[in-house]
């Protein structure tokens, strides 16, 4: 995994300690070595503790920055959106993991409250009451409009974050 994602998910308070050493073991084995990336990854049932200020300087040795909750929540959703846009994970969850991982841990994004409507609206044609109502094949072409929404939602966030991160630079 991208070390910088990695701090984002560290500032949204995602990652847990006994997570740590299998990431730092990643890490080395896709080329990252610092000394605190390799004490991390020698640990064995860490706790918080210990393993925090380990884990935050092994980001100073590599001088990756702990992001703003705003812009862990952005680099998470654009994860997710270029995700979903590759076909990586599907539409719906794709969806999810942005609403699960970036929306409901920052409240500031309310761009991507569009996520929340459209996988709402994919789990409710997917159950067996909706079917039985509407029917098969009306449920059946929802979903297929909705997964079409949630890609194009994706393709559009990608792009606005982009140019707002290029504009600022």
């Amino acid at each position: 995994m991208d070390i910088k994602l990695l701090a984002a998910y560290w500032s949204l308070g995602q990652l847990n300690s006994e997570a740590l050493p299998r990431l730092a073991q990643e890490a080395l084995e896709n080329g990252l070595d610092s000394p605190s990336i390799r004490m991390l990854a020698g640990e064995q049932n860490p706790i918080m503790s210990d393993a925090a200020p380990v884990f935050e300087q092994a980001l100073v040795e590599l001088s990756v920055d702990i992001p703003t909750k705003r812009e862990a929540a952005i680099q998470i959703a654009q994860h997710h959106a270029e995700a979903i846009v590759s076909g990586k994970i599907s539409p719906a969850e794709g969806a999810r993991r942005i609403i699960g991982e970036a929306y409901r841990q920052c409240d500031e994004l309310n761009e991507l409250l569009v996520f929340v409507g459209l996988e709402d609206q994919h789990e409710d044609f997917s159950d067996r009451f909706h079917r039985n109502t509407y029917g098969e094949e009306y449920c059946r072409n929802v979903l297929v409009e909705t997964e079409q929404a949630i890609i194009q939602e994706a393709k559009d966030l990608r792009l606005r974050w982009r140019f707002e991160t290029r504009r600022r630079v």
